[in-house]
């Protein structure tokens, strides 16, 4: 059965670019061997990642993500079942972008303090769906896994 696993963590301020495009070059390796498809939008503060694929498969991929040393205070926003992929091309798309603080700022969440599951979870789904816009305009739909720091 395909589920989903959508998380926030908090970016570690040592935590580059290249950091980041490095990592998404061994997620999509690691995604492609496990069917797994998603989306990694990353602010200069926050991560914020929606993965689809087989539940065991999403365990795998979400309990490498929990050791990873670019980001911290990992928390798992929701997760289930999925009746089909939001990201069926993309093996693990990224985008940078400053949108992500901003809504986090909005929702009250402060970079300094822990993570805290956000009262109103459907925007962070609106930042979602914006960055998958930009990514679609970026480098089409069916562009394999792209990669996008917009500043």
């Amino acid at each position: 059965m395909l589920s989903y696993i959508l998380y926030l963590s908090r970016r570690r301020a040592s935590t580059s670019n290249d950091d980041i495009e490095r990592m998404l070059v061994g997620a999509q390796s690691f995604n492609d061997r496990h069917a797994i498809t998603g989306l990694l939008v990353c602010g200069h503060h926050w991560f914020l990642q929606h993965l689809e694929g087989r539940e065991v498969d999403i365990e795998k991929a979400y309990r490498r993500i929990l050791t990873s040393a670019l980001h911290d205070n990992v928390t798992k926003l929701g997760g289930g079942l999925l009746l089909g992929r939001e990201f069926a091309t993309w093996s693990m798309a990224g985008l940078g972008s400053s949108q992500l603080d901003a809504t986090m700022a909005e929702l009250g969440l402060d970079p300094a303090r822990n993570v805290a599951i956000p009262s109103t979870p459907s925007k962070l789904m609106t930042v979602l769906a914006s960055s998958r816009r930009i990514l679609e305009a970026a480098g089409g739909i069916n562009a394999g896994a792209p990669v996008v720091f917009l500043d």
